[in-house]
């Protein structure tokens, strides 16, 4: 997520808003955190798919169209490609965050999956990193992060996101689910999200040509008064630490959204 989007004043606005309505919150003697009343999880069934990108095709500034949910909102784009059935990230320094949106479709429950192919293991530098934002209206969204490290394994972390970088707040922390990794290494990522009240939200990871399970390796549940209850914008982004040496390739493969149904099959 590239905070710098949008005009300046928007955000001060923002920030103006949301200060006001904390210290209202504070004046009634509450806190912005209490939980919601706890309700038992529903049940889910599959829905239909509502993104669905095989990359076939060829795009030089950008990702052009996927095959089903709309264009592709892309920074920057002239480091942003399709071709050879994948489409690309090309950081040529780090430092600078890339991101790719689809808004048109904006299911509130869902599963999401792409494949991954990191095209350097980090040699120094905090890591390579990449995001999937869901549920995202531009400022507050949840995110699973992807780190793969300099010690050659991934891990994976849950973050809720409410406005700001600074207003964050941690559902999973960075859990080891992949070792040993080598440059090209091929990462499937499976995303889940459903639920209001709590929302439930897992990930998993595997490589090679073993796909992501359907049993989340990190999970977290929140049931705040700040929860996210409303569907959104779709993004992936990838950014590469400033002491991380350059240029850096990541591919994209085999995106899809399913919706998911509450109720039994």
């Amino acid at each position: 997520m590239v905070w710098t989007r949008g005009p300046a004043t928007a955000r001060r606005s923002l920030v103006a808003t949301v200060g006001l309505a904390l210290l209202a919150i504070l004046a009634a003697g509450c806190t912005p955190e209490e939980a919601a009343p706890p309700t038992s999880s529903p049940s889910y069934t599959d829905g239909k798919v509502v993104v669905r990108d095989s990359f076939d095709r060829q795009v030089k500034d950008g990702w052009g169209e996927a095959d089903l949910g709309g264009a592709y909102l892309i920074d920057p784009g002239p480091t942003m490609s399709v071709s050879d059935g994948v489409g690309r990230m090309v950081m040529p320094r780090p430092g600078i965050e890339h991101w790719a949106r689809l808004s048109t479709a904006k299911p509130r429950d869902l599963v999401a999956t792409v494949d991954v192919v990191l095209g350097k293991i980090p040699t120094r530098g905090s890591g390579t990193y990449l995001a999937i934002d869901t549920r995202s209206d531009g400022f507050s969204f949840y995110q699973l992060g992807l780190r793969v490290k300099t010690d050659r394994k991934a891990y994976l972390s849950l973050t809720r996101y409410d406005g700001t970088p600074d207003a964050k707040l941690p559902l999973a922390p960075e859990t080891v689910v992949a070792t040993k990794l080598t440059d090209g290494a091929e990462l499937h990522l499976r995303l889940r999200v459903a639920g209001v009240t709590p929302v439930e939200i897992g990930a998993s990871l595997t490589t090679g040509n073993t796909p992501a399970p359907d049993k989340s390796q990190v999970a977290a549940s929140d049931a705040s008064a700040s929860r996210l209850v409303a569907g959104g914008a779709f993004e992936m982004s990838a950014y590469a630490s400033k002491s991380t040496p350059g240029p850096q390739t990541i591919t994209f493969d085999n995106l899809q959204l399913m919706q998911l149904l509450e109720g039994p099959a």
